[in-house]
């Protein structure tokens, strides 16, 4: 049974100079139009069960205007299971009061807000345009309304990046004694501004510097590291997130949109005209089990914790470390292995894709 669903909103004010995801400027005719064809795949969804976590992601879902957001989190609600997690990406610049209401009303419960950077001239080169009085005047709303399960997304790894800057960072998060922080390494990638620009990063050996110069201080805040990019207080990591790293179901709808159902992956159009016309497909992939399992312990060992072998067996009727067992003799050095689980080493973790490549090697 599927429970959990992504929405993608694509507008944006500005697009940001890293930004590789579907997205469009914002237009008032286009969104609403594209809301009414959202909620007409909704339905093609057919969804009967309720849902365990929503997430609404982009683009900037918070350019929607009060109208637009109380129409699209209505549409929503109904879907909810009793124990949920109903989350929203959000720009501090674009999420007022008023909204924040708005989110209250349709049991929006969970918040991730795009702070990238509390420095100034880091938020001008990856294309931010808020600033850190918009970060705490949006906390502390998020908390006034009761909303307390928030997230603060920071990029690190530009090319002028250095552990004051990441203080700077460190600092914001203890002030505001949020639940949740991403820290995402700068990928540039070729279609984007960066990308187009010749832009590079930080050398792999400053990042990792400065990856676990992060982590310590997060820990030293009662942060648990429990993904690659992600650490959290005590019950509050992304349920939803936590679908995808387990390899588990989720429907996707909106522009560009990934979703995984029965043994079909299946990615959205990424042209709004296309998508408006509702010619939803562009990709669909059957998987095999042998993809199935690829993709699990792909996603699995991105978790601190890594794969737990029971379920394993059950998905694939494999012992692990019978069926891996040469390629974890020559990893060994840099895996943890118990009865239940086999996890890459934390001090291993920011060169997970080298291990990955040895381990995924099926022939």
């Amino acid at each position: 049974m599927i429970t959990s669903l992504y929405i993608h909103i694509p507008f944006c004010k500005n697009i940001c100079t890293y930004c590789d995801f579907p997205k469009v400027f914002s237009n008032t005719c286009s969104r609403k139009e594209y809301l009414e064809v959202l909620q007409y795949e909704l339905k093609q969804k057919k969804i009967t069960n309720k849902l365990k976590t929503i997430y609404i992601g982009g683009g900037t879902p918070s350019i929607l205007n009060e109208d637009e957001l109380d129409l699209l989190l209505s549409s929503l609600t109904p879907y909810l299971a009793p124990d949920y997690e109903f989350s929203i990406e959000a720009n501090p610049d674009s999420l007022t009061e008023r909204k924040i209401q708005i989110l209250k009303k349709h049991k929006v419960n969970r918040v991730s807000l795009g702070v990238e950077s509390t420095t100034k001239r880091k938020r001008k080169y990856l294309g931010r345009h808020h600033n850190n009085l918009d970060v705490i005047s949006c906390v502390k709303s998020l908390y006034k309304a009761g909303i307390d399960n928030i997230n603060l997304d920071f990029i690190y790894g530009c090319k002028k990046d250095n552990k004051a800057i990441i203080n700077k960072d460190i600092a914001l998060i203890k002030k505001l004694e949020v639940k949740h922080v991403s820290f995402y390494s700068l990928q540039i990638e070729e279609n984007t501004l960066l990308g187009i620009k010749k832009e590079q990063t930080l050398s792999e050996e400053k990042q990792a510097d400065l990856y676990f110069y992060i982590n310590d201080k997060l820990k030293k805040l009662g942060f648990n590291h429990y993904e690659v990019s992600n650490w959290s207080k005590e019950g509050y990591e992304s349920r939803h997130n936590l679908v995808y790293w387990n390899n588990n179901q989720y429907y996707g709808i909106g522009l560009g949109a990934s979703s995984y159902e029965g043994n079909k992956r299946q990615t959205n159009t990424k042209s709004l005209t296309s998508y408006l016309k509702k010619d939803f497909k562009q990709v669909v992939e059957e998987q095999t089990k042998e993809d199935e399992e690829f993709n699990y312990i792909m996603l699995g060992l991105r978790k601190l914790e890594g794969i737990n072998l029971k379920d394993f067996k059950s998905r694939f009727n494999k012992n692990f470390v019978l069926n891996y067992k040469n390629k974890i003799e020559k990893l060994k050095d840099y895996l943890n292995i118990n009865l239940e689980y086999i996890s890459i080493k934390e001090k291993y973790i920011f060169i997970m894709n080298s291990i990955l490549l040895e381990l995924l090697n099926f022939k």
